[in-house]
Order: C-alpha cells, then structure tokens, then sequence
C-alpha cells in the first residue's frame, strides 16, 4: 500500500543470527497482482551509528497502510534519545518525508523537526533548571531535498540540517 494500491507491502529486517551486533540491511518490498513482489528499496546504512552514542535500545519498523508511509523509530534512554523517520512514496521512489528526533541532557529537553521536501527545520528547546520552565521555539528554511531511501541516513541528514541552522 506504500504506492496507493491495495496489495499489502512488506519491510525486512535481514540481520546475522551469529552476530545480532552486525549492521542489519532493511529491505522494502511492493506486492505486484499474482503474488509477485518486486524490490522497490534497500538500505545497509540506516542502522549504523555515525556518532557512536550507543546503540537504540528498542525500535519498530512498519509500513502504515491508511497513509501509505513507512516508519523506522528508535528509543533510547541516554544520549541519542528517540528518533522518528517517515518515508513515502514519490514517483517511484521512497523517498526521505520527516524526520522527528527528541533528546533530554542535563538542564533541557529538545525536539527537533525537519520536513525534508518543504525545507523547514523547527526546534523546541524546553529548559527544565528554570522555574518556571522556559521554552524556545524556532524555525528555520533549509532548501527542500528530495532524499531516496537508503541515500542517507537519517541521523545524518538531521545533524547537517543543526548544523546549517546553528552556525
């Protein structure tokens, strides 16, 4: 349903049995009529760790059929904190749609936002060592991208999009 049909699509998780802590491949299939499937994307990078803050303790991935979209989110309870990344279907590509990221450290919590293809980049820092708490919200214009599935990874993608907005 990724494409607005009605056939049902699958994502796989292709990990090593004998190695669980082995870069994993994710590979998203289309139903085609007669019981067929056809490799739309793959991805050997999205589950690597660019910044070595420690492996996500729990993840889902899944295709959404009501929106035809397919999520990969992440959680972890210390540096990286949790991670969101919506993809969908443009022409015939999966391409990169939004990415959500939320952090806590010591004296604030952040979430961050980007829209890849409308190039906005929102961030909400919320200060929790102040009474009462104080929250800046900014938002900035990146240049929309159009991003395919396994191109890049999307931790990446959000830090260069910190980056630009911070320098």
């Amino acid at each position: 349903m990724l494409n607005g049909d009605e056939l049902l699509d699958r994502v796989l998780v292709v990990q090593k049995k004998s190695d669980t802590s082995a870069p994993r491949g994710i590979l998203v299939l289309l139903q085609k009529p007669g019981d067929k499937w056809i490799l739309l994307a793959q991805d050997w990078r999205l589950d690597q760790n660019p910044y070595d803050m420690g492996d996500y303790e729990t993840e889902n991935i899944y295709i959404h059929d009501k929106d035809h979209t397919l999520h990969v989110e992440r959680y972890q309870h210390g540096p990286r904190g949790n991670s969101h990344s919506t993809y969908r279907m443009s022409g015939e590509d999966l391409v990169l749609w939004y990415i959500e990221a939320y952090a806590r450290g010591a004296g604030s919590t952040t979430l961050w936002e980007c829209d890849i293809p409308g190039g906005v980049y929102k961030e909400e820092i919320t200060h929790t060592l102040k009474i009462p708490e104080e929250v800046t919200d900014s938002v900035y214009r990146l240049s929309p991208a159009r991003i395919k599935f396994g191109d890049a990874n999307p931790e990446v993608v959000a830090a260069e999009a910190y980056q630009a907005t911070h320098e």
